[in-house]
């Protein structure tokens, strides 16, 4: 674990820019989410309201099902993680992991902003329990990966103009390194899965039901 930790912190320095633009392009993507809730229709509003009450109302009652949270936040953060894995193999992937990271932090500022438009000052509670805990895990690790991979994409490129080959060695580092990282995935599914919906649950019976 120490070994990884220097060659990101070693990484990170000899790429601050790489790492810079990516961070700055998920901020940005952050605050288009959370401005994004200002052009949505007030019908649209009302059904997510809608379907918040019937959570509340219900969420004393049910148990939470495991199974299920476990598969849907699998499928969704392995979209990301595959789909950043790949693009570092294709010669002019890095603006598509750019726009990877970009739409990650739209989702993120726009679930964010549409609980604390729909429930005011209370949402803001809610939305924090709901979001912080799993992404400060997960957040990290999509900024070092697609670190990663754009710098991959850029040797690759790079590879074409001087003629050069991308050495099986090179490739196995980039491999081995993006799926150890992963167990920073694994702990931002873990925290989704078994700590945010019970967190979700306290708080919901505390002060919404």
């Amino acid at each position: 674990m120490n070994t990884f930790i220097n060659k990101i912190n070693e990484n990170l320095r000899q790429n601050k820019l790489i790492y810079l633009i990516i961070t700055a392009v998920f901020i940005v993507g952050v605050v288009l989410g959370v401005y994004s809730i200002l052009y949505m229709s007030q019908a649209s509003k009302n059904d997510v309201m809608s379907y918040f009450n019937s959570f509340v109302s219900s969420v004393s009652d049910k148990q939470i099902n495991y199974k299920d949270l476990i598969i849907e936040s699998m499928k969704n953060n392995l979209i990301f993680f595959i789909g950043i894995l790949l693009l570092g193999f294709i010669i002019v992937g890095a603006p598509f992991v750019l726009i990877i990271v970009l739409v990650k932090g739209f989702l993120i500022g726009f679930s964010f902003s549409l609980l604390v438009n729909i429930l005011g000052n209370r949402g803001v509670g809610l939305a924090l329990i709901a979001l912080v805990p799993q992404n400060i895990v997960i957040v990290p690790f999509i900024i070092i990966c697609s670190s990663l991979a754009v710098q991959f994409s850029m040797a690759k490129l790079k590879s074409k103009f001087t003629k050069s080959v991308v050495s099986n060695e090179a490739i196995l580092s980039y491999v081995n390194f993006y799926l150890f990282s992963a167990i920073f995935l694994v702990a931002g599914i873990f925290l989704e899965t078994y700590i945010v919906p019970n967190l979700m649950k306290i708080i919901i019976k505390k002060f919404y039901v």
